[in-house]
């Protein structure tokens, strides 16, 4: 690697931690970048993977005390991201990705059209909660749906936390810039399984992970703090708008 290329990475892993804990989408920055300096898919991936981990982790940590409240339910949403990044790492490892490569993009429109309406959803949400007398619980679809995203996630996982925090914004009635916390951890656990694996089983390019690491966790804390400054309703656009743009990305190319 060239003094060049290592500069190049650093930046754009400081980018994509921030992106990642802002909004998602971070590895649309780092894995085309990996692609252009020659690195094969399957490598580019698995090293961009275990880079970025640090960043949603850390996030996550920090934002620790937001993480409170409704331990059961952040116990079962973590455990369905653990064992789905998981067996999204298998999958990248023994199987061809053509069938992800194709569904990919309308499940980020899919997941876009669920942020851009979850005001209402929410809305709708905690209406029904009043009239038990209780605040709504997650929904029963919410761990298989998150279990999907977290396979994506192991697998390739780029805009994977637009996926993952327009899921959680239509299943619960937190306020974004909690859900946000929670998709960091999600986000996190479900790479950190999958690197697991990747570690174990695969290649892994250690000097650009460790580049990344590094890069993407000071970026991941800036983003700790510009997040805290965007107002809900802007934070909804971007991720609306970063889902957009990545759905159509990948279905020209």
């Amino acid at each position: 690697m060239t003094p060049a290329a290592g500069i190049e990475i650093a930046a754009a892993g400081v980018a994509a931690g921030l992106v990642n804990v802002v909004a998602g989408s971070g590895s649309l920055i780092t894995f085309p970048l990996l692609l252009a300096l020659g690195y094969s898919p399957v490598v580019a991936n698995v090293s961009n993977n275990v880079g970025l981990v640090p960043a949603s982790i850390g996030a996550a940590v920090t934002q620790r005390r937001e993480l409170v409240g409704r331990p059961r339910q952040l116990a079962v949403l973590l455990a369905t991201a653990a064992v789905g990044g998981c067996a999204g790492g298998v999958l990248l490892v023994f199987l061809p990705g053509s069938v992800f490569e194709r569904v990919v993009p309308y499940l980020i429109l899919l997941a876009a059209a669920l942020m851009a309406a979850r005001p209402r959803l929410a809305a709708r949400a905690r209406a029904a909660g009043a009239e038990d007398g209780d605040e709504p619980g997650a929904p029963a679809w919410l761990p298989v749906a998150l279990f999907g995203a977290a396979v994506y996630s192991g697998y390739f996982g780029a805009a994977v936390g637009v996926i993952v925090l327009s899921l959680l914004a239509a299943g619960l009635t937190e306020g974004i810039h909690r859900l946000n916390v929670w998709k960091n951890a999600v986000v996190g656990l479900s790479n950190a399984t999958a690197a697991v694996v990747f570690v174990a089983v695969s290649h892994v390019e250690w000097v650009v992970a460790g580049i990344l690491a590094v890069s993407s966790l000071v970026g991941g804390q800036l983003g700790v703090h510009v997040g805290k400054r965007v107002p809900p309703a802007v934070l909804r656009a971007v991720v609306v708008a970063v889902g957009v743009v990545v759905a159509v990305v990948l279905l020209v190319n």
